[in-house]
């Protein structure tokens, strides 16, 4: 199964470093993760409008995650479908990236469990579902995480100094 991962582009990741220089690590923290969590609302938002089928569950299944290592020095951010219960988070492999059943009828030469090994990719019929419906939130939301982020260190900043 394939796996969806963004890295954000060049000309973001700069003006990110730029928002967070010389920012004491507890301040640094706060704002990219309330800068994390507004941005993650739009895109789970976006996400959960392009599940064009019927699905509920899978709708609610999809969520954020924020991790912080090494007391604050890294963050990993994560948008997907949670795989804690298993068949929704098995299914976002098939509805983002499709998948192609085999052709029914073909003659493989073999019975059992080893029926495909006999069929070739040429075997293979057209691609079913191919939504990109992550791919597609992510392109939308691509670039205002860098202006959430600046945003949201101003407000940090701000806060801060009022309550000194």
């Amino acid at each position: 199964m394939s796996r969806v991962k963004f890295e954000i582009d060049d000309k973001s990741a700069v003006a990110v470093k730029k928002a967070l220089e010389g920012l004491v690590t507890k301040v640094r923290n706060k704002a990219t993760r309330l800068a994390f969590r507004e941005w993650s609302k739009e895109v789970i938002q976006t996400m959960r409008a392009n599940v064009t089928w019927n699905a509920p569950k899978f709708r609610r299944a999809i969520a954020a995650k924020i991790k912080v290592f090494n007391r604050g020095k890294k963050m990993w951010m994560g948008i997907g479908v949670r795989k804690d219960g298993g068949k929704p988070g098995w299914q976002s492999n098939f509805y983002e990236s499709g998948w192609r059943p085999w052709v029914k009828g073909t003659p493989s030469g073999k019975t059992g469990k080893g029926w495909r090994a006999g069929l070739a990719k040429r075997n293979l019929s057209t691609q079913i579902y191919d939504t990109h419906f992550i791919s597609r939130a992510y392109r939308q939301h691509m670039g205002s995480f860098s202006r959430i982020l600046t945003n949201k260190v101003k407000e940090v900043l701000g806060t801060s100094k009022q309550g000194n």
